[in-house]
């Protein structure tokens, strides 16, 4: 306890979540890996080459905009949290996109 930080000095790592919501009411299971994709102004998401959601406002266009830096229409992410009452789920792109 004599140190000055008893924390780690290593850098915390934030990671964005993003909400989506289903399009029917099965989610996808927690670490499911699923597809961004962005045919016009919204994101959608695809799992097995089937669209389960949308990305929601204002998380899209945040999305959006990692889509436009890196000069693509497509991104992998995985979902880290399901909430089937109101038919959201959340996902996470991988640190390397960011």
């Amino acid at each position: 306890m004599a140190s000055e930080n008893i924390f780690s000095n290593l850098a915390e790592v934030v990671q964005a979540t993003y909400r989506c919501k289903a399009v029917a009411d099965d989610l996808p299971e927690i670490g499911t890996l699923v597809l961004l994709y962005r045919p016009k102004a919204r994101v959608e998401v695809y799992y097995m080459n089937q669209q389960i959601g949308h990305m929601m406002s204002p998380d899209s266009s945040e999305v959006g905009k990692i889509m436009t830096q890196q000069k693509t229409d497509a991104l992998a992410a995985h979902v880290v949290e399901r909430h089937p009452i109101s038919r959201i789920f959340l996902v996470q792109l991988p640190r390397a996109t960011l």
